[in-house]
């Protein structure tokens, strides 16, 4: 977290700029694209924009404040592409104007309509299908919330609806701020922005949390985390980070709700892969233990060996032959019961 010393060092070293205008000025699509891409990956690191109309166009205003820069883009349908970023993680807030946007980002996804706010993170990558459209987008990074609202990630790429008094105060504040800004031309007071970008922050914070009292999101039940498991037993590389992104929540979140019931991640993992090991072992094929063990994401059989008998308390060959022993009993002594 940026101390107050650092973060005032930032604030003295921002230029007090005005709001900076784009617009695409070739008659090509494809020389549009790339001019639009080249200023849109200036205002957002990670951003990439792509269109199938075949005369691209598109109008952007950039304010830039001490740590939030504003966006007002103006463009044709366009799917836009949120790479994930390793830098610092800044939080991308779209506010619907004109047209309509579909977002996605992980197993989560959301449909903006005029008015409708939603935020993602930079961490992770998004797409934003758009009509023809206007939005207001705020960038701002994540530190600055984290302590303001807790429950961030239960937010994440949600769909907050215009109706909510909240976020129709954020719209008309941004708007009304805007043309504050538009009118006060190139040089703009450094103490004025300073604030502003103060009140930004907390408006965002506010309207979360306002909108949490509308809508409460819980944690994802821990039958969907064992079903993405079970899907994905045989991937060597199978991580927490893919889960969590499969489910829409960062990997702190994700961690966070396995922690209340007492279990970790790599510990589900592990004891689904033994869970199905055990299966295999009894089941009506032979098969090797290496076979097993490829088969459920284990690089090294005599690593799988380890961690069976650790689990068992014997290697996974003795299991079987201690189980299809006791098996073979029940047999006869169902059988002798019956005569």
């Amino acid at each position: 977290m940026m101390n107050d010393s650092a973060g005032s060092a930032t604030r003295q070293a921002w230029p007090a700029k005005g709001i900076e205008r784009f617009s695409t000025p070739f008659t090509t699509a494809r020389a549009n694209l790339e001019f639009w891409n080249r200023i849109a990956s200036a205002s957002s690191p990670g951003l990439t924009i792509e269109s199938g109309e075949e005369v691209f166009r598109g109008e952007l205003q950039r304010w830039r404040l001490p740590r939030v820069t504003l966006m007002w883009p103006r463009a044709v349908d366009s799917t836009i592409q949120r790479g994930a970023d390793e830098g610092e993680e800044r939080l991308l807030f779209h506010l619907q104007g004109l047209g309509h946007t579909e977002q996605k980002q992980g197993a989560k996804q959301c449909l903006l309509k005029f008015g409708d706010l939603s935020f993602c993170s930079s961490a992770d990558g998004a797409t934003l299908k758009t009509t023809k459209h206007d939005m207001l987008v705020v960038d701002v990074p994540r530190r600055l919330l984290n302590e303001k609202v807790p429950d961030l990630d239960l937010h994440m790429a949600a769909r907050f609806p215009g109706s909510l008094p909240g976020v129709e105060a954020l719209r008309k504040f941004l708007i009304a701020t805007w043309k504050d800004g538009l009118a006060a031309g190139g040089e703009m007071d450094r103490e004025w922005l300073t604030e502003l970008d103060g009140i930004i922050i907390d408006l965002l914070a506010l309207t979360i949390r306002g909108a949490g009292r509308y809508r409460k999101a819980r944690p994802v039940p821990l039958e969907r985390v064992s079903r993405i498991i079970a899907a994905r037993l045989d991937d060597p590389d199978l991580s927490g980070r893919d889960i969590a992104l499969e489910l829409g929540v960062s990997l702190r979140t994700l961690q966070l709700w396995l922690a209340a019931t007492g279990k970790t991640l790599s510990a589900c993992i592990l004891e689904a892969r033994m869970t199905k090991a055990t299966e295999r072992l009894m089941g009506s094929r032979i098969e090797s233990v290496t076979t097993i063990a490829h088969d459920l994401g284990f690089r090294d059989s005599a690593y799988f060996t380890r961690c069976f008998t650790r689990r068992f308390g014997m290697a996974p060959t003795c299991w079987q032959k201690t189980m299809r022993g006791h098996e073979a009993r029940n047999l006869d002594s169902d059988r002798y019961g019956a005569d």
